[in-house]
């Protein structure tokens, strides 16, 4: 089953506050179910799959690149897949970007809450899919969610737009991802990143830096995630990232910021957003599929 968790208000096309969430449903026929039938369909699912879309990213291309890689998780046919939109754009374009991390922390506080509110049964299987800044979200989400870590199955990065270094000893992110390596069945994590991605490549330290100015938060120069893969410390530490997590670089196909997901406007998927898709379904289905265009 496919939904949509509103974290924007669906009458502001761009940017916007962070709301409290609240779901609408496909159905069958193609028509969208809003409101509580929705959301109590969701929380009689037997496994849900967040999928989050990056920075700047408006309300109709939110809802059209996720609901259009909904459709390509073949393996996945039988969760709830749920498109998280949120308000991480602005009309100013990309020179939002420095203000962009409270919004994606708001919205992470409000999935997190979310996901409690929903009162699952015990032990409903929980997967996460970001993109871009919303791997921050999905990050952050992670570390507010002690009591339903155990849950979590599967977390697939691509491209994030976070530190290098953010799984690193004694991070915040570090040790939400160990609480879910220690939780029973280690949660699978995947990293994928590109020396190719010319976003993360120039753009990503000059926003880091910008954002540090406005904001006065402190930040140490590094490359992203999504950019160079997973950094330990300059002295490594015993555990210092997780063991659960796996590195895949894809810069050698020259996969690019925006070809992970599908672009609005554009029926067929490229060679590498179809190879993000095929290889994002089998990671989902408990495969490490090769990255292939």
């Amino acid at each position: 089953m496919i939904y949509r968790l509103y974290f924007r208000d669906p009458a502001v096309p761009t940017g916007g506050a962070v709301v409290p969430g609240f779901v609408e449903r496909r159905t069958t026929t193609g028509t969208w179910v809003v409101g509580p039938d929705a959301r109590l369909a969701l929380a009689r699912e037997a496994r849900i799959v967040f999928l989050i879309h990056g920075f700047n990213v408006a309300l109709s291309a939110g809802r059209d690149r996720l609901l259009r890689f909904s459709e390509e998780l073949s393996s996945q046919r039988g969760a709830a897949l749920v498109s998280v939109l949120w308000p991480g754009d602005h009309w100013a374009g990309p020179l939002s970007y420095p203000f962009e991390g409270g919004d994606a922390d708001d919205t992470a506080e409000r999935l997190a809450a979310f996901v409690d509110e929903l009162a699952l049964p015990a032990h409903v299987p929980l997967a996460f899919v970001a993109h871009s800044l919303g791997c921050r979200v999905a990050l952050e989400a992670l570390r507010r969610l002690p009591g339903r870590s155990r849950d979590v199955t599967e977390v697939c990065l691509l491209a994030p737009a976070v530190d290098n270094d953010c799984l690193a000893h004694l991070n915040k992110y570090r040790t939400a991802v160990a609480r879910l390596n220690a939780s029973g069945k280690p949660t699978r994590f995947c990293v994928v990143h590109s020396v190719e991605d010319e976003v993360l490549r120039f753009a990503y330290p000059v926003g880091d830096w910008l954002r540090s100015v406005f904001t006065l938060w402190r930040d140490d120069p590094g490359f992203a995630l999504g950019y160079k893969g997973p950094r330990a410390l300059t002295e490594p530490r015993p555990g210092d990232i997780p063991a659960n997590v796996s590195s895949v670089a894809v810069g050698s196909f020259r996969v690019d910021h925006d070809d992970y997901l599908p672009l609005d406007g554009q029926p067929e998927l490229s060679l590498n957003r179809r190879a993000s898709a095929r290889f994002t379904d089998a990671f989902l289905a408990g495969g490490l599929a090769p990255y292939l265009p």
